[in-house]
């Protein structure tokens, strides 16, 4: 029981995001963002949080998700090389769908290996399982 509500902490630490279209008025430090630049349209989009504003609302420094290949320094953002820029945002249903979706399946997991705890003949204490995984062949 310990392990599905574990698991179910975890996802919902973990959440479902979105993006959503967001003028540069609005950017604020610490905020997350996706910036696609317009001098690089085919590459793919930064996305990391800000450092600080720059230029009162016309620019802001980003500091990017390490990727493998980059330097991962931070980047200076002006409104003019923009082509587009999105806030990363919770989204509350897609986020309580999967956790209702992990409760549901780690009380199936529990019924389906202790059985219905409130039927007669069902094992006291649930007793332990084991499964055994041929991964090498042995």
């Amino acid at each position: 029981m310990r392990r599905a509500l574990l698991l179910s902490l975890l996802v919902a630490t973990a959440g479902c995001h979105r993006y959503t279209p967001i003028p540069m008025g609005q950017v604020e430090p610490e905020m997350t963002v996706r910036a696609r630049l317009a001098d690089r349209p085919t590459s793919p989009p930064m996305e990391g949080a800000v450092v600080e504003l720059v230029d009162g609302p016309a620019g802001f420094v980003l500091q990017p998700e390490f990727r493998p290949g980059e330097s991962g320094e931070p980047v200076r953002v002006l409104a003019p090389n923009l082509a587009s820029l999105e806030r990363r945002e919770l989204d509350g249903t897609r986020t309580g769908l999967l956790i209702a979706g992990t409760i549901l399946a780690g009380v199936g997991t529990i019924l389906l290996i202790d059985g219905n705890p409130f039927s007669e003949g069902s094992r006291p204490g649930g007793g332990e399982v084991f499964i055994r995984l041929p991964l090498l062949g042995h």
